[in-house]
């Protein structure tokens, strides 16, 4: 069983010192009394590491054993590892006395953890951000008194339509649709209607368009054929297309909804 030299020890910590985010485990630096290893193995290469910690902390070490193998792993070139953590210093086996450095060694990949979890808050905070604006978007449209509902139609949309809402100009937001959907063909005005509250009227013209829920309140295809659709077009989710009938049974359905 061929014992790792010590100058070797010396290169895997320096390799990795100056590339490690700052722990925020720093707490457990003085809880490391030594870390051995051995190389018992040729083909495949195989370590046997051997940690020893203050017993109060074992539990901790042990919660983060997966993280420890993954950067003795890598760092050590090592096809497979024997890890253990001890509670007991042996004596005589203690000759390393870097213990700040070592726990940043076993802590490498928490600290690329760490950072994958703030990358995830700063996602939900943004979503977040984005559904509190979505929801002062709503509260907006609804104290709109009065608007147009429009239906539109695309040369690469074959025949499926758009439907919606605008306060004002119907023209400028077909324009503005081109370009959010990042479709080559203009989008047409193919009709609109003035109405009061344009908002709660588009609401319940796709509601009556989509798939009813029966009275457990789950969706049923047996209580009529679901019109609307979703399209994924430049990269963004747009739900307010509706195909699979002509274009005279949607704007009867949209009639049906229209307050004068």
């Amino acid at each position: 069983m061929t014992k790792i030299e010590d100058t070797t020890w010396e290169n895997v910590l320096n390799q990795i010192s100056g590339d490690l985010v700052p722990s925020k485990f720093n707490i457990l630096d003085n809880q490391i009394y030594d870390l051995t290893y051995e190389l018992i193995k040729e083909i495949p290469k195989v370590f046997h590491v051997k940690l020893y910690v203050n017993d109060a902390y074992k539990n901790l070490f042990e919660s983060l054993e997966k993280e420890f193998i993954f950067a003795f792993m890598g760092n050590l070139g090592c096809d497979d590892l024997i890890f253990e953590i001890n509670e007991k210093m042996i004596k005589n086996e203690c000759k390393y006395e870097q213990k700040g450095r070592l726990m940043k060694l076993g802590l490498h990949l928490q600290s690329r953890h760490l950072a994958e979890i703030e990358g995830r808050a700063e996602q939900i905070k943004k979503s977040r951000e984005k559904a509190r604006q979505w929801k002062e978007n709503i509260e907006n449209h609804k104290k709109v008194e009065e608007g147009y509902i429009y239906i539109l139609s695309n040369k690469e949309l074959g025949r499926t339509y758009k439907i919606g809402f605008v306060r004002e100009n119907v023209l400028k937001r077909a324009k503005a649709l081109k370009y959010e959907t990042g479709l080559e063909k203009d989008f047409v005005i193919k009709k609109i209607w003035k109405t009061k509250n344009p908002y709660e009227v588009e609401q319940k013209i796709f509601e009556s368009l989509q798939m009813q829920k029966n009275e457990k309140g789950e969706y049923d295809s047996s209580y009529g054929k679901c019109y609307r659709i979703s399209k994924f077009l430049n990269g963004k989710t747009f739900n307010e297309f509706v195909q699979g009938a002509s274009l005279k049974f949607f704007c009867e359905r949209i009639e049906r909804f229209i307050q004068h």
